[in-house]
């Protein structure tokens, strides 16, 4: 999971570069993505009606 001072390096890493620099996109991924999995199970069954 990135951290606050990940993308807080990335932004300082930017800001330091000289003036004849353009960023036009930076894009910021974790190394590991996260399993979601269980996030779906919970909001598919989430406010569903009670099986009978």
């Amino acid at each position: 999971m990135m951290m606050a001072e990940d993308i807080a390096e990335a932004i300082l890493a930017a800001a330091a570069l000289p003036e004849r620099t353009v960023i036009e996109e930076m894009t910021l991924m974790p190394t590991k993505l996260r399993d979601y999995s269980a996030d779906i199970v919970a909001a598919r069954t989430l406010g569903a009606p009670e099986e009978d």
